[in-house]
C-alpha cells in the first residue's frame, strides 16, 4: 500500500514537472487550451488532497486541535499541506489569467515554489533506510540552527550596508523604501557570495578619499566576519547538531519505523482514482459519526484518545505479550551493557593491582575467577528477575481477560 503511494507520487512529480516546463501556455478565450497532462496533474492533486484529508480526520484524538496537534507536528506533513494550498491558489490565478500576462506569470511563480516543495516532501521516502533517514532530523536541526545563522548574517549586512552608504556613498540617492532596498541592502546581499567587484568599484570611484579609505577598512572586517567567524560557526553548529543525532541513532529510527508502519496501514489499498473512492466513503462514515455524536451527545468531542481499545480480548492480549517480548529484549541489552561495562572496569581496576604490587601468578587467576564468578552471579540474578517479571504479568493479563 505504502509503495503504491509512493508510485504515484513519484508520477504526480514527473507530470506535474512536465506541464510546468512545456505545457504552462496561457488559457485563451476563444477555445480551451488546457493540455490533457494538466487536467490528470489537477485530478491526481485533488485525490490525494482528499486522502490526506481523511488521514487528518481520521486521526485517534476526537477534537479537531487534538487532530490539528498530532498531525501538523511532523514539518512533512506542513510542507504537504502548504504545497497544496500553493497549488490552488496558483491554479485558481491560471484559470483567472485569460489574457493577462501578469497573473500568468503569478500563477508560474506559484506554481515553481509548489513544485519544489513537492520534490522536497519526497524526502519522507528515504526514513525506510535506516542509515538514512535519521539524518532526516539531522537536516531538520540544522535548519533550526540556519534560520538562528540568517538572523546574525542579516544584522551584520544591515550594519555594513547602513555604515559604508552613510560614509561613502551620502546623498547617491533619495529616502524611500525601493532606494533603500536597492542601494543599501541589495548590494550587500552580493557580497554573501564573496562578489566584491561592484562594491569595490563605486569606492573606487568615489570623489573622496577618505570616507571610501574607511569604507575600504570596514569591508575588509566585513569580509572577515562573514566569510571566516560565521561560517565556522555554522559548521560547528552542523557538526554539534549530527553528532547529537548519531548519538541516538537506533532511537530515532525506531520511532521513523514506527511512523511508516503507521502510513502504511493509514494509506488506502488501492490506485488513484480507485483509492479516492474509499477514502470519500471513510470522510462520509467519519462526518456522519461525528454528527451523532453532536447530535444525540453520544461521546464528549473534546475527549482525546489516548490508545487504541481492542475490540477482542484476545487481540489485546497478544499486544499485551508483543510489549512483554520488547521490553524483556530491550532490559536484556540494558543488562548486558551493563555488564559489560562493570567487566570493563573491573578490568580497569585489575591492570592498576598490578601495577601497585600483584605479581605472582596466582594472586592474578584467584583475581580473574573472581571477576568471572560475580559475572555470572549477575546475569542469573538478571534473568530470573526478567523471567519473574514476566510471569507475573502474564498471570495478571489472564486474570484481566477472564474478568471481562
Amino acid at each position: 500500500m505504502y509503495l503504491n503511494f509512493q508510485i504515484q507520487y513519484i508520477t504526480f512529480l514527473f507530470l506535474f514537472s512536465y506541464v510546468l516546463l512545456f505545457h504552462f501556455d496561457p488559457i485563451k478565450a476563444d477555445r480551451p487550451s488546457i493540455d490533457a497532462v494538466e487536467i490528470l496533474v489537477i485530478i491526481i492533486a485533488s485525490c490525494m488532497f482528499i486522502e490526506e484529508l481523511r488521514i487528518f480526520f481520521n486521526q485517534d484524538s476526537l477534537s479537531f486541535l487534538g487532530k490539528c496537534h498530532n498531525y501538523f507536528r511532523y514539518f512533512l506533513k506542513q510542507i504537504c499541506m502548504i504545497s497544496f494550498v500553493l497549488f490552488y491558489i496558483g491554479l485558481i490565478l491560471r484559470c483567472q489569467a485569460v489574457g493577462d500576462s501578469t497573473t500568468l506569470q503569478a500563477a508560474r511563480i506559484i506554481m515553481g515554489y509548489d513544485l519544489w516543495l513537492w520534490w522536497m516532501g519526497s524526502l519522507s521516502f528515504i526514513i525506510v533506510n535506516p542509515f538514512l533517514g535519521p539524518h532526516l532530523v539531522s537536516i531538520g536541526k540544522m535548519l533550526k540552527n540556519l534560520a538562528f545563522f540568517a538572523i546574525l548574517i542579516a544584522i551584520v549586512m544591515t550594519a555594513y550596508g547602513v555604515a559604508s552608504r552613510s560614509m561613502a556613498f551620502y546623498g547617491a540617492f533619495e529616502f524611500s523604501i525601493r532606494n533603500v532596498l536597492r542601494y543599501v541592502l541589495y548590494p550587500v546581499y552580493y557580497l554573501l557570495y564573496t562578489n566584491v567587484s561592484g562594491e569595490l568599484n563605486g569606492l573606487d570611484e568615489s570623489k573622496h578619499d577618505s570616507p571610501s579609505i574607511a569604507t575600504h577598512i570596514l569591508l575588509a572586517f566585513h569580509m572577515l566576519l562573514i566569510n571566516i567567524l560565521l561560517v565556522n560557526l555554522l559548521i560547528a553548529m552542523f557538526n554539534k547538531s549530527f553528532q547529537d543525532v548519531q548519538s541516538i541513532q537506533s532511537d530515532i529510527w525506531n520511532y521513523q519505523q514506527y511512523m511508516v508502519v503507521r502510513e502504511y496501514y493509514d494509506r488506502a489499498p488501492l490506485f488513484i482514482p480507485f483509492s479516492t473512492i474509499f477514502d470519500i466513503i471513510t470522510l462520509m462514515k467519519t462526518f456522519y459519526q461525528w454528527y451523532l455524536r453532536v447530535r444525540y451527545n453520544y461521546a464528549n468531542p473534546s475527549e482525546r484518545v489516548f490508545k487504541v481499545i481492542a475490540v477482542q480480548p484476545e487481540l489485546e492480549l497478544a499486544w499485551q505479550e508483543f510489549e512483554s517480548a520488547s521490553t524483556y529484549a530491550y532490559a536484556q541489552n540494558e543488562a548486558l551493557a551493563k555488564i559489560k561495562r562493570i567487566t570493563i572496569e573491573n578490568a580497569t581496576c585489575s591492570q592498576e593491582s598490578n601495577t601497585s604490587g600483584i605479581r605472582s601468578m596466582d594472586d592474578v587467576e584467584s583475581f580473574d575467577r573472581n571477576i568471572t564468578k560475580k559475572e555470572t552471579d549477575a546475569i542469573i540474578q538478571l534473568r530470573n528477575e526478567f523471567k519473574a517479571a514476566i510471569k507475573d504479568l502474564r498471570n495478571d493479563i489472564r486474570l484481566i481477560t477472564k474478568q471481562k
